[in-house]
């Protein structure tokens, strides 16, 4: 924060400066635990550099720091689904076919 800039508690879980920009962030919910996933892009034409998650304990605590699951869209208007663990999403390939992602965070 600049110096003049109260700081209200916020927890950062970026360091991005005006190169990139969170994109298409997302908030998944398990019994434990709050997981968060968003793209990371470059601010001045949009392309996706990688894709993170981190994973919070219920009181905020990180329980996994930011981890890389590589360089995959989370389309904009669609859920994130958690089960067995697992967390799923499809978004569309472009050729009128769909894309699922799965990973286990």
């Amino acid at each position: 924060l600049k110096s003049d800039t109260t700081d209200y508690g916020i927890r950062w879980l970026t360091d991005y400066s005006d190169e990139y920009l969170v994109y298409n962030p997302k908030v998944v919910a398990t019994d434990d635990s709050v997981i968060i996933l968003w793209q990371k892009n470059k601010y001045d034409t949009g392309e996706l550099v990688d894709s993170y998650y981190t994973v919070l304990g219920a009181d905020g605590s990180v329980k996994k720091p930011t981890t890389s699951i590589g360089k995959v869209w989370l389309f904009r208007n669609e859920d994130l689904i958690y089960l067995d663990g697992k967390i799923y999403w499809t978004i569309p390939d472009g050729n009128s076919s769909l894309i699922t992602y799965c990973f286990t965070p």
